[in-house]
Formats: structure tokens, C-alpha cells, sequence
């Protein structure tokens, strides 16, 4: 957790409790969280898509979007308000972290 990015989407870290396994930027919150449970939408057929090296499931939520990195040791689920647009782009800033952090056991 100490090697995420001190901005995603160009907001500042903020303090998350308990922070083990989470973290959060911004207000609204953009919140990550590792060693989620495969969401549920993910059964049957799985649309998802590659950014910077990461394969990501999104799925619409109410008042923006959840991404959750698939084909990797640990779940990891990233929340991103509908304020910020696109919503995608704060994978961009947590990619290298996950690519470095959470070994590639194949996605999409």
C-alpha cells in the first residue's frame, strides 16, 4: 500500500480506516481496495478490457464506476465518482504500482 501513487487523477492521498488494504484520494473519494471477492457480474461471459498492462472487469455504479483487476494474486477493486471523467484514467495511475506489486496470472 505505501508504493500507491500520492495522486490519482491528479488528487491528493488521504487517510483511510483501517488502511491495510485500502486507500482513498480526493473528495469525492476515488477508494482502492486489495483481496476483494470476484463480483458477481462476472459470471458467464467477461467483458474486459487492457489498460497499461492491467486487465480490469468495470461495471456501472450508482453515481460513477468500479473497476476490478482480474488475472492477478489479489483482487483489487478501484471506485472512481462520476465526477471524474473519464473514469478510466485513474487506472493509468495505478497501473505501474499493480504491474510491479501484484504478479500477472492472465485476464482478458
Amino acid at each position: 500500500m505505501s508504493a500507491l501513487p500520492e495522486r490519482v487523477l491528479g488528487q491528493p492521498r488521504r487517510d483511510v480506516t483501517p488502511g491495510r488494504y485500502a486507500a482513498a484520494w480526493g473528495s469525492p473519494t476515488i477508494t482502492l481496495r486489495c483481496g476483494v471477492e470476484r463480483p458477481a457480474a462476472m459470471a458467464g461471459a467477461v467483458t474486459c478490457f487492457t489498460a497499461n498492462g492491467v486487465d480490469w472487469f468495470p461495471e456501472e455504479a450508482d453515481g460513477g464506476a468500479i473497476f476490478t483487476a482480474i488475472g492477478r494474486d489479489a483482487m483489487i477493486e478501484v471506485r472512481v465518482p462520476g465526477r471524474y471523467q473519464p473514469p478510466g484514467d485513474a487506472l493509468i495511475d495505478l497501473a505501474p504500482v499493480i504491474t510491479e506489486h501484484d504478479p500477472d496470472r492472465g485476464g482478458c
